[in-house]
């Protein structure tokens, strides 16, 4: 959408390459070295540890960076990388928050699209709601992200292989197949199986289960 022109697609495919590979290389480079000089991060990625004063204190493995920043670096440059983490989490939250805003009033109920009033309540119930789950998840940001990846999968991921397959799938459901990847996530994380079965696969198979039993009843029984 930003493009100039479709004739520079290819400069910006080349450019997003050249910055992204070294930023994977540099990530999974940071990881390896905060293994060895923060192995407390590693044992316990979302556990509770003793502190040295006998209390507890809880070690995230997605606090490497800044912990490493705090382990090596100045203060100025402890600075600009905790300004820079927050900077790329808070473009990514406001981003996502308003997209989500714009679906509800676009999408979900489009006879508030042109309502001003309508984009602002939307928008606030949904920072809310973020807002909320992120104070009482319980859980740290890579596990909340690996779930929402999985809900977002199971919700869309078994439509789209439907419709590429080209499947009958009328709205109703398609909803029902939505609502039933997505229980299927929620239920599965709270599950034993949790740790040996990934939710995704059970949060797909669900909703390919229910279009099958439905395709079969519309054979059998037209």
């Amino acid at each position: 959408m930003a493009l100039k022109s479709p004739e520079v697609f290819g400069r910006t495919r080349n450019i997003y390459v050249a910055t992204f590979i070294p930023f994977v290389l540099a990530s999974a480079v940071i990881g390896l070295y905060a293994r060895v000089i923060l192995p407390e991060l590693a044992v316990v990625p979302e556990g509770i540890l003793p502190d040295m004063a006998g209390g507890i204190l809880v070690q995230q493995a997605e606090s490497a960076l800044p912990r490493m920043a705090i382990a090596l670096l100045p203060e100025l440059a402890v600075g600009l990388i905790l300004a820079a983490i927050f900077a790329a989490t808070l473009s990514t939250a406001d981003s996502q928050v308003l997209s989500c805003s714009a679906a509800i009033t676009q999408d979900m109920y489009p006879r508030f699209k042109d309502s001003y009033v309508a984009g602002k309540v939307a928008t606030l119930a949904v920072a809310a709601l973020s807002l909320t789950i992120a104070l009482f998840a319980g859980k740290g940001v890579f596990s909340l992200v690996l779930i929402a990846w999985s809900a977002l999968a199971a919700s869309l991921g078994p439509l789209l292989l439907v419709r590429l397959f080209n499947g009958r799938l009328s709205n109703t459901l398609g909803v029902v197949m939505m609502a039933t990847g997505l229980a299927t996530v929620i239920l599965w994380e709270n599950l034993a199986y949790a740790g040996d079965v990934y939710n995704i696969l059970p949060g797909i198979l669900c909703p390919l289960l229910v279009y099958a039993v439905t395709a079969a009843w519309r054979r059998w029984w037209p």
